[in-house]
């Protein structure tokens, strides 16, 4: 075997000196050379050269859908609650339209809200106001010793 590998170097040094040969010959030295310094056949390194390319490729776009993926993940939470504080505003806008239209054209209404708000009483009536505080009026204060 290693004298085949010999016969081959010599081929390429004798196609050498003759500038004279054909292209095809050149060639053929070529081909010669690059087996003789890399015995894999040309074929199967181009195969492993495309599949590690294919591989550094895949991962690379793998790398990439995982971070797109996850914004969007992110953005539907953020899409989710938004739509909730959304229908908390609208439910809200709801109760404040309805309030608005019964305090023009409910009278007993704009009474009951101007007496609760403003504390304001008819001139026959008297107006008790409590403040709030933590005694409750149950319980006995512990606080004066008995």
């Amino acid at each position: 075997m290693r004298q085949a590998d010999n016969s081959r170097s010599r081929k390429i040094y004798r196609c050498f000196p003759n500038p004279g040969k054909a292209k095809k010959d050149c060639g053929r030295v070529a081909n010669l050379l690059i087996e003789t310094l890399f015995p894999v056949n040309a074929r199967r390194l181009i195969v492993w050269i495309y599949t590690a390319l294919f591989v550094v490729v895949a991962a690379f776009s793998g790398t990439f859908f995982f971070r797109t993926y996850r914004e969007y993940a992110q953005l539907q939470r953020v899409e989710a609650e938004t739509r909730q504080r959304l229908a908390q505003a609208e439910e809200r806008l709801k109760r404040q339209e309805r309030v608005l239209e019964r305090l023009r054209t409910d009278p007993a209404y704009v009474e009951k809200v101007i007496r609760r708000q403003m504390l304001y009483a008819r001139p026959d009536e008297f107006l008790f106001r409590f403040e709030d505080g933590d005694d409750d009026p149950g319980r006995r204060d512990s606080g004066r010793g008995e």
